[in-house]
């Protein structure tokens, strides 16, 4: 009975440690695995394992937010974009291949509740959801005009038609004949999400927009492992930083019937918002303080049988 009590309390501890014991760190990913269990058992491309600890992605969103300007006023937010993984900022001595012989992409929704601190600034108070889904694309263009958005895979990015998108269309995104998902993130509760829109005085004109969040990430089956895109550590989790309209010329908003819509444009796969993905996985001394309890409640159980 005593060992039984002993095995729950490092088990609740072990579990009430987890949340917060998440440590940035280098994942590897394989490019070249067979991705056993996606569709086809498709390989993105012959490039060879890397390893990396942050991507840089460039995304194109539309965004609207319930209220007009005025401070002091509340609001709900709801935000779809597409978004394209440019870098992987692997190791050094490493090269990744993407965007040249493989795409890596997703959607994005974002719904959240806020105030207009000031006549301009909207800050998010609750985060009610952030959901994205990734996607590979092999077999990119050689054509050398635009690598991945060329006739090789049929992949093209544009902006989002609806805030609200439940579409590959409405998301702005043609996929390719090829592409299989890697997997899909929601938000994790965590102290440090955060999310803000900046727009200009007026009805209309530049803005700028981030968001901070912590996503839970669950690889496709398959695209795990020694044959698949990632190849370890599992599990992992991701953090999204974007800064829409770091540049102003990219970001614009309008205020209308009420609401005020914000864009992030996408002209020829340029010009779009800016970010950055982080890898996060558990620390070792989480881990085996959990797997000392379950050991612990195991042989307890065990114990008792006998």
């Amino acid at each position: 009975m005593k060992l039984k009590k002993l095995a729950l309390s490092v088990l609740i501890a072990g579990l009430a440690a987890a949340p917060s014991a998440w440590a940035a760190t280098y994942i590897t990913l394989n490019p070249s695995a067979p991705n056993t269990g996606a569709v086809g058992g498709t390989s993105l491309s012959s490039d060879g394992p890397f390893q990396t600890n942050n991507s840089q992605i460039a995304f194109t969103s539309l965004t609207t937010i319930s209220s007009v300007p005025s401070a002091g006023t509340a609001g709900s937010l709801i935000e779809s974009g597409n978004f394209q993984i440019v870098n992987f900022n692997p190791q050094p001595n490493s090269t990744t291949g993407v965007t040249n012989n493989y795409n890596v992409y997703g959607t994005l929704k974002f719904q959240a509740n806020g105030i207009w601190a000031t006549n301009n600034l909207f800050v998010v108070t609750s985060m009610g959801s952030l959901n994205a889904a990734v996607y590979g694309s092999p077999l990119c263009s050689t054509s050398g005009v635009n690598p991945c958005a060329g006739p090789g895979s049929g992949l093209l990015f544009a902006a989002p038609t609806t805030s609200n998108a439940t579409t590959f269309a409405q998301f702005g995104i043609t996929q390719g004949a090829n592409d299989f998902l890697l997997g899909n993130a929601f938000l994790k509760n965590d102290p440090t999400n955060q999310g803000s829109v900046t727009v200009g005085n007026g009805t209309s004109g530049s803005a700028t927009e981030s968001i901070l969040a912590l996503l839970g990430f669950t690889p496709a089956p398959g695209t795990t492992g020694p044959t698949g895109f990632w190849m370890l550590p599992d599990p992992f989790k991701i953090n999204i930083g974007s800064q829409a309209g770091g540049n102003l010329l990219n970001t614009s908003f309008t205020v209308s019937g009420g609401q005020t819509i914000v864009s992030v444009s996408n002209v020829n796969g340029a010009n779009q918002g800016g970010g950055s993905i982080t890898y996060t996985v558990p620390e070792p001394a989480s881990l085996a303080l959990v797997g000392l309890g379950l050991l612990g409640m195991g042989l307890a159980t065990r114990r008792r049988k006998s």
